[in-house]
C-alpha cells in the first residue's frame, strides 16, 4: 500500500497537514527498538527523510513538515530538535526541556509551541506519575505556563499556544479520563465538553474550536477505532461538546496524526488484534476515514 509508512511504529512525533505530514521517532519493539528515523507524507505516499540526531519514543512534536520541533521522549532525551524540511538540528541550551517529559500532548508552531501533561522518566530527579505541567516554546527556549487542573499522561492535544485543548488521558489502570480543558495562553479551565468515554493514548489535532480525537484505548479495550469531534458554539469553556465521528478502519493506540477536524490524517500506532506495530495511514474528510 503506497499510503503505508516505510517503518511501522508507535509513539512517534508528528507535524504538518493532511497532505504534507511529518512522522519522526517512535518505536518498533518487534524489529527496531527506539527510532530516530523520519518520514514525510505527500498526500498519497511516505518517503524517508533525514533522521533525527536522537533516537526517542513517545516524543512530542508540532509545527509543519518544513518547520517542525521534536522534544522529550525516551530513553531520556531532553534536547529539543528543529527540522527545516531537510535536516534536524540540536538546539543549544537553554532549549532543553526542564526535566525529561514523555507521553505528553503538544500543539503549535516552530516558534510558538506548547507541551502539557505527560510524565517524567524515572531516574532524573523529577516526581513520578502523571503530571499537570505546561511548557511554552518561543523558538529558542522553554518557559513554564499554567498547570492543567487534571494531571494526566497520554492525553490528546489540539490548537495553538494561546488557544489549546487538552482532552482525555490516563493515570494508570483503570483510570482513563473524559475531561477537556482549554488553555488561553496563561491558565487552564475545565470545559463543559467531555468525551463520551474516558480515553487515552489517542491522536489529537485541529483547533480549540474544532478538534479531532481518534483511536486510543479505554479501560475496557486495549485499542479502539472511535473518533470524536469537538465543536465550540460560543466558547470552548461553557458552550462546547464532543460528538461521535466516523470510526477508524483499524483500531489502534499510540498513533500519530495531524491536520484538522475535517481534513485529518493518522498513521502508525499499535493494534492489539493482532498485537503488532502498524504502518497504515488513514485520512478523514469530516465524516469517514479512508485508508
Amino acid at each position: 500500500n503506497s499510503g503505508n509508512m516505510t517503518t511501522a511504529r508507535e509513539g512517534m512525533g508528528a507535524a504538518g497537514t493532511q497532505t504534507a505530514a511529518l512522522a519522526f521517532g517512535g518505536a518498533n519493539y518487534t524489529s527496531g527498538g527506539v527510532l530516530a528515523s523520519n518520514e514525510e507524507y505527500g498526500g498519497s505516499s511516505w518517503t524517508a527523510g533525514n533522521a533525527m540526531n536522537n533516537s526517542r519514543s513517545y516524543v512530542a512534536g508540532f509545527g509543519l513538515q518544513t518547520a517542525a520541533i521534536a522534544v522529550g521522549g525516551g530513553p531520556g532525551t531532553a534536547v529539543t530538535e528543529s527540522y527545516d524540511g531537510t535536516n534536524w538540528t540540536n538546539l543549544s541550551s537553554p532549549s532543553n526541556v526542564p526535566g525529561i517529559l514523555f507521553t505528553n500532548a503538544s500543539c503549535g508552531t516552530q516558534t510558538a509551541g506548547i507541551i502539557f501533561g505527560g510524565g517524567y522518566l524515572d531516574g532524573f530527579g523529577k516526581p513520578p506519575g502523571p503530571q499537570a505541567v505546561t511548557l511554552e516554546w518561543d523558538g529558542s527556549s522553554w518557559t513554564a505556563g499554567g498547570n492543567l487542573n487534571q494531571a494526566r499522561r497520554r492525553l490528546g492535544g489540539a490548537g495553538t499556544q494561546t488557544a489549546a485543548l487538552g482532552f482525555g488521558g490516563y493515570s494508570g489502570p483503570p483510570q482513563f479520563f473524559n475531561v477537556t480543558e482549554f488553555y488561553d495562553g496563561s491558565s487552564w479551565t475545565t470545559s463543559s465538553g467531555t468525551l463520551a468515554t474516558g480515553t487515552g493514548h489517542m491522536h489529537g489535532s485541529g483547533t480549540a474550536d474544532s478538534a479531532l480525537s481518534a483511536g486510543g484505548a479505554t479501560s475496557t479495550a486495549g485499542a479502539v477505532a472511535t473518533s470524536y469531534e469537538f465543536n465550540n458554539t460560543i466558547n470552548a469553556i461553557t458552550q462546547s461538546s464532543w460528538s461521535n465521528g466516523g470510526n477508524l478502519n483499524t483500531a489502534r493506540r499510540f498513533l500519530g496524526g495531524t491536520g484538522t477536524a475535517t481534513a485529518g490524517l493518522v498513521f502508525g500506532g499499535f493494534q492489539t488484534s493482532p498485537g503488532t506495530n502498524n504502518a497504515e495511514s488513514e485520512e478523514y474528510n469530516g465524516s469517514s476515514w479512508s485508508e
